[in-house]
């Protein structure tokens, strides 16, 4: 069988951002920066970890390039882009979804992974992701 998998960041961090526009977000809270970051409207990923998602269909996702802007200092980064998933996940349908190989779903802007995307990311994220089976840190 293959398993649904939970993907978060290993570090916690407290970065809050504020979408300006369709590429821009700008920083209300700073703090160090992760590979994945989500908040209640994006889902946004280091550049690095976009090869672990090319191989998805459009149907499946989109990736869009994003500037991060810190006007307080006026420092950007580009290294980062909005994935927009289009497969919701819920504690119902994960059984369901369990057989399904190649995918990527989205459960209020928590991102899920099929077995084979996880492997893909682990490799590119050099253990700054975590990995947990289903909904198992959803009490």
């Amino acid at each position: 069988m293959n398993l649904v998998y939970n993907v978060s960041s290993s570090k916690i961090s407290r970065i809050n951002l504020l979408r300006i526009d369709e590429k821009n977000f700008s920083i209300l809270e700073y703090d160090e920066f992760t590979p994945l970051l989500i908040g209640a409207n994006y889902t946004l990923i280091d550049n690095l970890l976009i090869p672990a998602f090319k191989w998805l269909g459009k149907d499946e996702i989109e990736i869009k390039p994003v500037k991060i802007i810190r006007k307080a200092t006026g420092q950007e980064w580009n290294n980062y882009c909005e994935i927009i998933i289009h497969e919701p996940i819920d504690p119902e349908k994960i059984e369901i979804i369990d057989s399904n190989k190649n995918s990527v779903w989205q459960y209020n802007h928590h991102l899920f992974v099929s077995d084979e995307l996880m492997k893909r990311l682990k490799k590119l994220s050099k253990e700054e992701l975590t990995f947990s089976v289903g909904f198992s840190h959803f009490a």
